[in-house]
């Protein structure tokens, strides 16, 4: 928007005084909300741009002030604007990580995990018990809260190390259709999860942010173990995916609104949309 430093200022003033959000979207019971607060945070921020675009200003101090962010929200801390990039320095967006599966990213390597132990196994009535060892986010947001046992909820789900682990050993897969209603509900499913337990492993966490590990421990009812564990997958920042990787993805969320033809169209479209001068017209593909 070309603001000058002094409308930026009020930009974010107006966006953080307004849209202090609250982490209970990812804890507990998830809901609708987990896939929109996102975009409505974008969203606010957008529109307090153009509010101080138009002369209007915001509350201030908004870090230091008397009931500012740091009293009310953080404890003082300081930015290294050096880190965000520009004049000549990378941004941190090429630095993002594009997910494989539908499920939440500290869940992502137990998938490949557990279809190699089922495998070796010989199926699942073969494990007695698995034990999942995660990183520390990995079960405060996914392994933690009870919720995560007996999800009833797409949302609370894709969330859920139980859910997602059990899930993947008896379909071989984790895809939209994971959380279909019946899904959730399913006896062998439910079965399988009161034979998981999560934990915590300080080893693992020290492995992020290169990593997002999952191990996970299956003791068989004939007494062998058999332990997988799985540091990243395709789509991490470590291992890129490739572009057939991306298509991949894109075709398994949009086959069912589009015909092949008109995903041929957008793919073209968004793979050269650094050359393009105009994006008007550009998500109307997607309708």
């Amino acid at each position: 928007m070309r603001l000058s430093p002094e409308a930026l200022t009020q930009a974010v003033n107006l966006a953080i005084n307004g849209h202090i959000a609250m982490n209970q979207t990812r804890v507990q019971t998830l809901s609708d909300w987990k896939g929109v607060a996102d975009a409505e945070a974008t969203r606010a921020g957008v529109f307090a741009a153009r509010l101080a675009r138009a002369g209007l200003t915001g509350p201030a101090p908004i870090f230091e002030g008397r009931a500012g962010f740091f009293k009310q929200v953080s404890g003082p801390f300081t930015v290294d604007v050096a880190t965000f990039g520009g004049e000549g320095r990378p941004f941190r967006i090429s630095r993002c990580g594009i997910k494989p599966y539908p499920a939440q990213v500290y869940c992502l390597t137990a998938i490949p995990a557990a279809i190699d132990v089922v495998t070796e196994a010989g199926g699942v009535d073969a494990v007695q018990s698995l034990r999942i060892d995660t990183t520390h986010l990995g079960y405060v947001t996914a392994g933690r809260d009870r919720e995560k046992w007996r999800p009833t909820t797409k949302d609370t789900a894709d969330h859920s190390l139980p859910y997602i682990t059990a899930r993947a050993m008896l379909d071989g897969a984790i895809t939209n259709d994971s959380y279909a209603p019946d899904r959730l509900s399913d006896p062998a499913l439910l079965a399988l999860i009161d034979r998981i337990t999560v934990a915590e492993d300080p080893a693992l966490t020290a492995m992020q942010p290169k990593a997002v590990p999952n191990r996970l421990t299956a003791t068989l009812r004939d007494g062998r173990e058999i332990v997988r564990q799985v540091d990243d997958v395709p789509g991490f920042v470590s291992r890129p995916m490739t572009r057939d990787d991306v298509e991949r993805k894109f075709r398994m969320n949009a086959g069912e609104r589009l015909d092949p033809l008109e995903v041929r169209r957008v793919l073209d479209a968004f793979w050269t949309i650094d050359e393009r001068p105009d994006l008007s017209g550009l998500l109307a593909l997607l309708s």
